[in-house]
């Protein structure tokens, strides 16, 4: 059992982050020579004569399309890769203490999953939906690969060696899908944006991209409508806002578009002020006027939140009184 690392091995852990940051990041095209061999290593450590045929895909949502049209049945992934992940997950904590599993899983697989996961791929599965089947995410298990491959080469344990062709393969594909006599697999994203705060963002395109067109739009690691996204601020019409249902979309929108512009146009009326809440008055274009909470985000001062309360609430006190205790249904929130 190992019971600490060594401040030499210690030492090595931000290195092992920053490689598997790179290769999870990486915009570069596969390299299907090289995909082709660890796949291959893949089916035949398990026992199964590697596949007869490859396809390339140039994004997930092109590979996912194929998998429901040619009704591919006979996937091979459980043997695979689910086993022998699973198989090495469980040899691999026999035999560290939990203090060495969570420094490695705080250093290594959090950091990366934090971005590469959380702020990439997570949204590259809500586009794709329930059409991704029997994938395996190459590049993008990023976090978990480093993670492992910190223990086989810095801890030398050879129960992760079965583990090497995912390594390797991750450097050099995206996604991949095995199947018994075809393995698919994937380009890497095109193009990644980033704002300074690591979130998916870009303004004025697309955030994410792939070879044949599919993208994805993110402001502040939000997804948003492309047009919200491409539109230059002064061209869009502050009362689009009434047609978004997502909050977190309204909350860049503002952003976006500016708060003062939003209540001009919405012909906001203040009507109580309080440590720094405004109740203000909306025309939401229904004949009436609707009270709503107006308040600067604390951790990101240029993010405004526009949140309805009850129409019977005249001041800031009552319409946090009922904000925080909730009576009757409230208007729909604009931010």
């Amino acid at each position: 059992m190992i019971e600490s690392l060594t401040s030499q091995q210690e030492a090595k852990l931000p290195t092992y982050a920053q490689k598997w940051l790179r290769i999870g990041l990486s915009t570069e095209p596969c390299n299907v020579p090289q995909s082709k061999r660890w796949i291959n290593k893949a089916y035949k450590n398990v026992g199964l004569e590697p596949p007869k045929k490859y396809k390339l895909f140039d994004s997930p949502l092109s590979c996912a399309e194929y998998q429901i049209e040619a009704n591919l049945s006979d996937s091979v992934m459980d043997s695979v890769y689910d086993q022998v992940w699973h198989q090495v997950g469980n040899q691999v904590r026999s035999q560290i203490s939990g203090q060495v599993g969570t420094q490695v899983y705080n250093q290594i697989w959090k950091q990366v999953w934090k971005q590469v996961w959380n702020q990439l791929y997570d949204k590259v599965l809500d586009q794709v939906g329930n059409q991704v089947s029997n994938l395996v995410y190459g590049n993008h298990d990023a976090h978990w690969l480093g993670y492992y491959e910190f223990f086989l080469k810095e801890l030398k344990l050879d129960c992760v060696k079965p583990l090497t062709p995912f390594i390797n393969l991750a450097q050099h594909c995206g996604g991949w899908a095995p199947y018994k006599d075809i393995c698919l697999i994937q380009h890497r994203p095109k193009e990644i944006h980033f704002n300074e705060n690591k979130q998916l963002h870009k303004d004025g395109g697309p955030a994410l991209s792939y070879r044949d067109g599919s993208s994805i739009w993110c402001l502040n690691g939000v997804t948003v409508p492309q047009w919200l996204a491409e539109t230059r601020a002064e061209d869009i019409n502050p009362r689009k806002l009434l047609e978004i249902d997502n909050a977190q979309v309204r909350a860049d929108f503002v952003r976006k578009v500016g708060i003062e512009r939003v209540c001009y146009s919405l012909e906001a009326k203040c009507v109580d002020k309080q440590d720094g809440y405004e109740l203000i008055m909306l025309d939401l274009g229904d004949g009436r006027r609707w009270p709503y909470l107006r308040m600067q985000n604390p951790s990101v001062p240029e993010l405004w939140h526009v949140e309805g309360v009850h129409p019977d609430g005249g001041t800031v006190s009552e319409a946090l009184k009922w904000r925080n205790g909730g009576e009757t249904e409230a208007p729909t929130v604009l931010t």
